[in-house]
């Protein structure tokens, strides 16, 4: 089997998303994905960059139609499906973008980022229990990154409890201890 991995960046940014970041997903190729270079390959990876581009300056209807091709033309790949659900985000769908972001998880469930995505998207709709719950998860598969401890900490806080508080000011502590002169 050829090994080839395609690093797909997706950007998260927006209100909903509390500033812009940038999400790799590394897939390896199979049997169910296409070859680079064939036609479907070809396909999907126009519309996806052609979605991103259209995410990027706000174009969201644009964004969504694109990333709707790229599901159907590849619906093997979590990237097309995660930047659907951050477009539906983006547009105040929240219930509807519950539906691609679940399909990209179930494809790279152990992906910090789209785990990141999803408690995410349980926050903005008003789910903090569940948001609180993912972005724990976020936290155990990128045991190095700050983004979901970040995350974690200010979701805690909302919580208004005094243990909640007292984890959040923890986990800034860790941060700032990890980090030191980032801002």
């Amino acid at each position: 089997m050829n090994k080839i991995s395609r690093t797909i960046a997706f950007l998260l940014a927006g209100v909903l998303l509390a500033g812009a970041a940038i999400f790799l997903v590394v897939r390896g190729s199979g049997p169910s994905l296409p070859a680079p270079g064939s036609a479907p390959y070809e396909e999907m990876t126009r519309a996806f960059y052609w979605g991103l581009s259209a995410l990027e300056v706000g174009l969201l209807d644009d964004a969504r139609q694109q990333f709707t091709k790229a599901t159907t033309i590849v619906p093997q790949e979590p990237a097309a499906w995660a930047n659907l659900g951050l477009t539906q985000l983006r547009l105040g769908e929240l219930d509807a973008a519950a539906a691609p972001v679940d399909r990209a998880l179930a494809l790279a469930p152990d992906n910090g980022d789209l785990v990141l995505l999803a408690a995410r998207m349980e926050a903005a709709r008003g789910r903090l229990d569940e948001a609180v719950m993912q972005l724990r998860h976020a936290v155990e598969l990128d045991r190095e990154g700050l983004r979901a401890r970040f995350a974690l900490a200010d979701e805690l806080q909302r919580l208004n409890m005094p243990e909640a508080d007292a984890e959040a000011l923890s986990l800034l502590d860790e941060i700032v201890r990890r980090a030191p002169n980032n801002l």
